[in-house]
């Protein structure tokens, strides 16, 4: 029979356990990976099973950008381009399409703000535009190779209005 010294040992064991999780996840995000696959403590371990015990857990990043340009492809707006502050300045960081604005009224906003030069280094083909609509993006980190990984826009707003 469990006393209670030993649930207080074994809640103790559960939380450095816990605590050793997040510490490997943040290790495996920070050496590129998009996260961990973890098991539940209590959930029962069977080879070759895939079981409710186990979950992905993935970094999730809110991040506040700029749209910079946009892309049209067989006469449909196909991706908005960003920018965001990456070190204090600001940069580009790539072409979503989840979540984007649609309809003639936004592409005539579009194409209201056009430019002939991005506002940041890109060597992306794009239509450029002056930076009016703010979006917050949220993606699950980044890719080694400097892109964003799932890109979708959670919020987007005119700063004009």
């Amino acid at each position: 029979m469990a006393t209670d010294s030993d649930r207080t040992r074994g809640g103790r064991n559960r939380d450095r356990t816990r605590a050793r999780g997040w510490a490997f996840f943040e290790e495996a995000v920070a050496a590129g990976h998009e996260g961990v696959v973890a098991k539940k403590l209590n959930g029962p371990y069977r080879p070759g099973k895939r079981e409710s015990a186990w979950r992905k857990i993935k970094q999730v990043i809110d991040l506040p950008c700029v749209v910079i340009g946009y892309r049209i492809v067989a006469g449909e707006l196909r991706s908005l381009l960003m920018a965001t502050l990456r070190d204090g300045e600001p940069c580009y960081v790539g072409a979503v399409e989840l979540g984007i604005p649609s309809g003639r009224a936004f592409r005539e906003q579009l194409e209201a703000l056009r430019r002939p030069t991005c506002i940041v280094p890109c060597s992306d083909r794009a239509r450029w535009i002056e930076p009016r609509f703010f979006c917050i993006l949220r993606c699950h980190g980044w890719r080694p190779s400097g892109g964003w990984r799932d890109p979708v826009v959670v919020r987007f707003e005119d700063m004009a209005k």
